[in-house]
């Protein structure tokens, strides 16, 4: 997938949700309705609990994941949570 295939693939994640068929590193085809719009994805229970992870000392924290190069990561809508896709497995995709 070149420079603005993902460009483009990226900006239809962002604004909906998108259908990616690709193939996982086990070789199974996979088909993932995502998004990364913060509209369609569900609130986080600890951002409802703020007092209990403001406890937890710096190293406890946990740290947001890096976007990797290689990989894309989005909310599956189906699976009700986090995934991620390698760029080179896509074999296509589909907006809703």
């Amino acid at each position: 997938m070149n420079e603005y295939e993902k460009s483009v693939l990226k900006q239809s994640i962002q604004s909906g949700v998108v259908q990616v068929r690709f193939k996982k590193v086990n070789g199974d085809i996979r088909v993932m309705l995502c998004t990364i719009n913060p509209d369609l994805i569900p609130k986080q229970p600890d951002a409802e609990q703020p007092f209990e992870n403001d406890m937890l000392t710096l190293s406890e924290k946990k740290a947001p994941r890096k976007q990797s190069d290689e990989s894309y990561r989005v909310y599956d809508v189906e699976k009700d949570g986090w995934r991620s896709f390698r760029w080179d497995s896509v074999i296509d995709y589909s907006t809703e």
